[in-house]
C-alpha cells in the first residue's frame, strides 16, 4: 500500500517543486534555479484577442473588430 501511494505523491510533489520554482524563476530572474525559456513579452501564447473572425479585415479602430476593406 505504500508503495502505491508513493507513485502517485512523488510525481505530484515533483510537479508542484517544480512548477514553483519556475514561478520563482519568473518573479525573480536572479535566483531561476530551473532555467526554462520563457517569452520576454509576458504573453504566454498566442493574441486571440486580434484574431479576425469576420472576413479577414484588419482592425483599425482596436475595438477587436475587423473591418473589411
Amino acid at each position: 500500500m505504500i508503495a502505491v501511494g508513493l507513485l502517485v505523491q512523488v510525481p505530484a510533489l515533483t510537479f508542484v517543486r517544480y512548477y514553483s520554482l519556475s514561478v520563482l524563476g519568473m518573479l525573480v530572474p536572479e535566483v531561476d534555479l530551473v532555467g526554462v525559456d520563457r517569452p520576454e513579452n509576458g504573453s504566454g501564447g498566442t493574441d486571440t484577442e486580434n484574431v479576425s473572425t469576420n472576413g479577414g479585415g484588419t482592425d483599425t479602430d482596436g475595438d477587436g473588430t475587423a473591418s473589411a476593406g
